[in-house]
């Protein structure tokens, strides 16, 4: 959580920062923009909230 925050301080201040995540609910509460790769080849890539409403992204990584 205190690397997350920090993170967010950075990026407030205009910084760009590539955040290699695992986990998506952790990913999307930093990022603005995400892109979802999968065996080596980036499948789909939008803002967040897009990605986080897609069905694909619900059910494949976030159990939903």
């Amino acid at each position: 959580e205190r690397l997350n925050d920090a993170l967010l301080e950075i990026n407030r201040t205009g910084l760009t920062i590539l955040i290699v995540e695992q986990d998506v609910l952790t990913a999307f509460e930093i990022a603005r923009h995400a892109f979802v790769i999968e065996t080596g080849r980036v499948s789909m890539s939008g803002t967040t909230e897009v990605l986080g409403n897609d069905p694909r992204i619900r059910k494949a990584y976030m159990g939903l």
